[in-house]
């Protein structure tokens, strides 16, 4: 009898444990419907496929645009903060995206979409961005185009600026910001001079020198004009006046009195009251309005000016009394010639 009762006993032990389990089973199944994952949770997050290395996608269509540098311009103005350079490109479109200036941008992460404060700068100072040839909305949707691009440079110390599209996979377009500089004035909305600032037109002082006469005719302030140097090369580049120097320029004739034609190689101005006075600027400085006789042939009668810069406030105006000394190429003597303009 006591046999049987611990028989009873086990049975119920055993349904109560197995019981348990099966409890336990189901528990653990509602918990991990997929099996136990040993891993870390995050390894079940998935994400969407990057379209870009889709392998079946041919190479070329997500950046199926080609840039290439036709030519470009660099300007720059000493009443602007930036530099600015006119980009002519073609534009290669294969597969006609909606290309857009946002698309470009340089290597100062200035994007061709957001220069409108750059344009508007630019106005202000009355340069006009039509006469440099600048698209003002190209069409760049085509499969081939060509347009000009307005790129600001902000520092103007850089040597090199680049461009970029974002939908070519080709290197960016290098631009040399030292080359292809350009005179500002060639851009420049033409404003008429007002006659008060006009220097009146003084005395005439004729001089006979051996092989040609010199008449004087008149000096002017010309310090606000704008000049630029040639050099060897023949390229132009800009030249900037100080603010506390002043530049002035005596226009004088040369009728030449011999066969022979005769050139000034260089000239000195020394106004009355003056010791050392100033040398005549040498035949690389030019200016957009007046012409630098300075290393001019002149075979037979011609007229130019002499351009004087003056250093330092304390010079300022020339008096238009004084001597001038004149260089003839070839003549060892620098010949003199009284001045009196007043």
């Amino acid at each position: 009898m006591a046999f049987k009762k611990h028989r009873f006993v086990i049975a119920v032990c055993v349904a109560a444990i197995a019981a348990v389990a099966a409890v336990m089973y189901i528990f653990r199944s509602s918990l991990f419907p997929g099996g136990e994952n040993k891993e870390d949770p995050s390894a079940l997050i998935t994400e969407e496929p990057d379209a870009s290395q889709n392998k079946d996608q041919p190479a070329d269509q997500e950046h199926s645009v080609r840039v290439a540098l036709n030519s470009y311009e660099v300007w720059r103005a000493d009443d602007l903060g930036f530099v600015f350079v006119t980009a002519d490109l073609h534009i290669e479109n294969e597969a006609e995206e909606n290309l857009l200036p946002a698309h470009f941008h340089t290597s100062e992460g200035i994007f061709l979409s957001r220069i409108d404060e750059y344009v508007r700068q630019i106005e202000e100072h009355s340069y006009d961005l039509n006469k440099a040839g600048v698209s003002e909305m190209p069409d760049l949707s085509a499969a081939s185009s060509d347009a000009v691009f307005l790129i600001p440079v902000k520092d103007r110390s850089l040597s090199y600026v680049e461009i970029y599209c974002d939908l070519s996979s080709e290197e960016g377009i290098l631009i040399d910001l030292s080359d292809h500089v350009q005179d500002i004035s060639l851009i420049a909305i033409e404003t008429p001079v007002p006659e008060e600032t006009a220097v009146p037109e003084k005395e005439e002082t004729v001089v006979e020198i051996a092989k040609a006469e010199i008449t004087v005719y008149q000096a002017l302030d010309i310090t606000d004009e704008m000049f630029f140097m040639i050099s060897p090369d023949g390229s132009r580049m800009q030249y900037s006046i100080p603010s506390s120097d002043r530049v002035y320029a005596i226009e004088i004739g040369v009728n030449v009195l011999s066969d022979d034609s005769v050139v000034i190689s260089s000239a000195r101005f020394v106004p009355e009251g003056y010791e050392e006075g100033y040398a005549a600027m040498d035949a690389s400085l030019r200016s957009m309005k007046e012409t630098n006789i300075i290393g001019r042939t002149i075979p037979q009668e011609e007229r130019g000016f002499l351009f004087f810069e003056v250093y330092g406030p304390e010079y300022s105006p020339v008096s238009y009394r004084g001597t001038l000394y004149l260089s003839l190429e070839g003549e060892e003597e620098m010949l003199s010639a009284a001045v009196d303009l007043k």
